[in-house]
């Protein structure tokens, strides 16, 4: 089952001013063959048991749909805090997101729970986009879900992408151990605070973003060549949160470290990493070379 569109999309964007929602279990794709951008209003949703397929070169944006809880909680803060359910007042729920082809470009917060996020083709991208400036919080929430690459990924192509500094990607629940060749771009950025010790890798790919970069508990990892050249800054709070860079990675990272509460940087042995600067608990430290 699915949306299938030619042509007549190439180079556009097409409107459906309505709910688009998916009944059943399995595949559902939604196939942009000539590129363009399909552009569903409002909610974009199916169930526990189908999986949302991104095929073909175009764009299906999803964004400014209502679908609350129910008549008494429409507002952002009160869905976010309902810990009964799967959705706040943007609804998608899905057993999984497969991004083969195109981009997937979510431009409205949303808090996602136990979705299993693939990359699962070369060139596919995940956008996590304001769309206006004052519908509040402007981070993809995902808690408890699954983010990773499938063995047809071949190559570092694919992509998380924003257009605001304060669009990133909260992981929270418990979490899987994750790893992305990817790249991170325009203002895309991470908050990783697992429930767990779950470990978020960064492997292969030089990302140019220039989001935020925090952890809040567990760990960010870098390695296989990977790094990072105009990140806004990197935040390590508390006693179990760690930023690890690993001696295949790229030992220059050029941005501001906040280390608070107990939150520690580790580096491989027998290298140093070069950061702009460091400040521990409110205090500047001299900036330069790092080790140990």
């Amino acid at each position: 089952m699915g949306i299938v569109a030619n042509a007549a999309l190439a180079g556009n964007t097409h409107k459906f001013n309505g709910n688009v929602a998916f009944t059943g279990e399995g595949d559902a794709v939604v196939d942009l063959r000539a590129g363009g951008r399909l552009y569903v209003q409002k909610s974009l949703y199916g169930n526990e048991n189908i999986t949302l397929v991104k095929k073909g070169s175009g764009t299906l944006q999803n964004s400014e749909g209502y679908a609350p809880l129910n008549t008494a909680k429409t507002a952002y803060k009160e869905a976010r805090d309902y810990t009964g359910g799967y959705y706040p007042n943007r609804k998608f729920v899905f057993k999984g997101v497969k991004l083969q082809e195109g981009e997937l470009d979510l431009r409205q917060y949303y808090w996602i729970w136990n979705c299993d996020f693939q990359f699962d083709g070369d060139g596919a991208g995940l956008a996590i986009n304001k769309l206006v400036a004052d519908l509040g919080t402007n981070s993809l929430e995902l808690s408890g879900c699954k983010f990773r690459e499938t063995t047809n990924v071949t190559s570092t192509s694919h992509y998380v992408t924003a257009n605001d500094p304060t669009c990133y990607i909260h992981f929270m629940g418990t979490m899987d151990d994750t790893s992305f060749s990817g790249l991170f771009k325009g203002a895309a950025g991470i908050c990783w605070c697992p429930e767990n010790s779950a470990t978020f890798t960064f492997r292969k790919t030089v990302s140019p973003t220039t989001g935020i970069l925090t952890v809040s508990n567990g760990t960010i990892r870098v390695a296989e060549g990977a790094g990072f050249t105009a990140l806004s800054s990197v935040t390590v709070a508390g006693a179990n949160s760690r930023f690890k860079v690993e001696e295949d990675a790229m030992w220059n990272i050029p941005a501001p470290f906040i280390l608070d509460d107990g939150g520690k940087i580790n580096v491989a042995d027998g290298i140093c990493v070069s950061i702009a600067s460091l400040t521990v608990d409110g205090t500047p430290v001299t900036a330069g070379l790092y080790n140990g």
